[in-house]
C-alpha cells in the first residue's frame, strides 16, 4: 500500500510541474534579453552619473541633476512610445531584440566618450 500512495503522490506532483512549470528556449532567451538590457541601461545610466557627478567643479550640481532627471524622464516616455510600437506593429520579441542590440551597441560608445573626456580633464589639470 505505500508504493501505491508513494506512486499517487509522485504522479500528482508530476502532473502538477507538467501543467504549472513551462521551459522553452524561447523563454530561456527572452529572460536573457531583459537581463543583459537591464545590465546595459544600468551601465549607461551608471556611468552618465559617475561622469557627471565627478565634474561638479565644471558643471554645477542643480545642472547635473536637471541632466539626470531629464534622461530618467526621456527614458520613460521612450519606454512607453516602444511600447506602443512593439504592440501595434513589430511585436514583443523583435522590440526586445531591437532595443538590447541597441543599448548593448551604444553602451561601449557611452563608457569610451566618458573616459575620453576624464582623461582631457585629468589632462588639463596637470
Amino acid at each position: 500500500m505505500s508504493g501505491g500512495c508513494l506512486s499517487t503522490i509522485r504522479c500528482a506532483v508530476e502532473n502538477w510541474y507538467n501543467y504549472y512549470i513551462y521551459f522553452s528556449t524561447a523563454a530561456l532567451f527572452i529572460s536573457g534579453l531583459v537581463l543583459s538590457h537591464s545590465f546595459a541601461e544600468y551601465a549607461a545610466v551608471s556611468t552618465l552619473i559617475d561622469y557627471l557627478t565627478g565634474n561638479w567643479k565644471e558643471q554645477h550640481l542643480p545642472k547635473s541633476v536637471a541632466i539626470i532627471k531629464l534622461q530618467d524622464g526621456v527614458a520613460t516616455v521612450l519606454a512607453v512610445v516602444l511600447a506602443h510600437v512593439a504592440d501595434s506593429c513589430i511585436g514583443r520579441v523583435n522590440m526586445i531584440v531591437f532595443t538590447t542590440i541597441s543599448y548593448v551597441s551604444v553602451s561601449p560608445l557611452l563608457s569610451s566618450c566618458a573616459i575620453e573626456s576624464e582623461l582631457v580633464i585629468l589632462m588639463n589639470m596637470h
